[in-house]
């Protein structure tokens, strides 16, 4: 097989019954298979993830199998892959998403012709009663070329996002910088994307929504525990660090890498809901480095409270923690 045009690569932990899907999206794109490879990197699985793999095998010779020895969450996963990458540009895609009907070949061959670092689309998002919304830069269809500052500048907004899931990169210009998702945590991508995006010279949007989405109970973002959101702050806090490194250089970019930050954080008011178990755990994975960072900048003396003061906090709502879980339960079914 000849370099392909493009690399899918999906990190897989327990995907059994979410592979075939993500893998048929693929397929359907009409991509000739000598322009494309998967590299799906089963993160030590614990179901038949392999053997479902195993079987798409047979009728897809561009399908390539990594198997971890030892679980390294989705960052070391997409690592992984990316080692063995021999396409030209990089697309990650979560096992439990899959890419819409729009043919992914106009993007591609966009990215080829443009010679682009990076390319953005917009994406697909499903809410709790299974319907999509669209997402992304939605007051236009298409942007000129521009840097990856450029764009930020002119385009990022709440409703776009850094997930690393939302672009295609070129793989000349991933491995020049020696990017890498950090391993072994949760949120891995926090920092990583937006430091593509500084580096970028050559970037451009397109609003045709490649991505779906999808809504996963079990997700990370929906199964959340003192061990994933520690490592929200401590991600949080990369991205924090990354903002004031290059405050210099462009304070723009700067202030809205910071804004991000600021936003993971505050996400960790959930922690009241938490099982004194899970707080323990949350406060336990927190270390002094992360309280001179974002936790510091926070303005919400509420929030600093429930940092600063982990004792008195679990002390307090130990008691009532069952009766809070109760009321958002109840909320949440209105």
């Amino acid at each position: 097989m000849n370099n392909p045009k493009i690399s899918f690569i999906i990190s897989c932990y327990n995907g059994a019954h979410y592979i075939p899907m993500c893998l048929n999206s693929i397929f359907k794109q009409n991509i000739p298979q000598d322009d494309y490879e998967i590299i799906i990197v089963n993160d030590c699985s614990v179901d038949n993830t392999s053997e479902v793999i195993r079987q798409f095998q047979k009728e897809y010779s561009n399908i390539v199998l990594l198997e971890h020895k030892q679980n390294k969450k989705a960052g070391g996963a997409r690592n992984s892959g990316i080692e063995v990458a021999k396409g030209s540009y990089l697309s990650f895609i979560d096992v439990d998403d899959y890419l819409s009907s729009s043919s992914i070949i106009p993007l591609i061959e966009e990215a080829y012709v443009n010679n682009l670092d990076m390319l953005a689309f917009s994406f697909l998002v499903q809410t709790k009663n299974g319907n999509f919304v669209e997402k992304g830069i939605t007051n236009i269809q298409k942007t000129r070329i521009l840097s990856g500052k450029e764009f930020i500048s002119e385009y990022f907004n709440s409703t776009y996002s850094l997930s690393p899931c939302f672009y295609i990169y070129k793989r000349d210009f991933w491995q020049a910088n020696n990017f890498k998702f950090v391993e072994n945590v949760f949120w891995e991508d926090a920092d990583l994307i937006a430091q593509c995006l500084f580096k970028a010279d050559r970037i451009k949007y397109i609003s045709t929504p490649m991505y779906c989405w999808v809504y996963n109970i079990q997700s990370t973002s929906r199964t959340l525990s003192g061990k994933k959101l520690g490592d929200m702050v401590k991600m949080s806090n990369r991205n924090y660090l990354f903002s004031k490194k290059i405050i210099d250089e462009d304070i723009e970019f700067s202030k809205k890498m910071y804004s991000a930050a600021m936003w993971n954080a505050t996400c960790i008011k959930k922690i009241i809901f938490m099982s004194y178990n899970e707080r323990k755990i949350f406060y336990n994975e927190l270390t002094e480095d992360i309280y001179k960072g974002v936790i510091r900048e926070i303005k919400d003396w509420k929030l600093k409270f429930l940092y600063k003061y982990p004792t008195i906090v679990n002390i307090f709502l130990y008691p009532i923690a069952p009766l809070l879980a109760i009321l958002k339960s109840t909320k949440n079914k209105l």
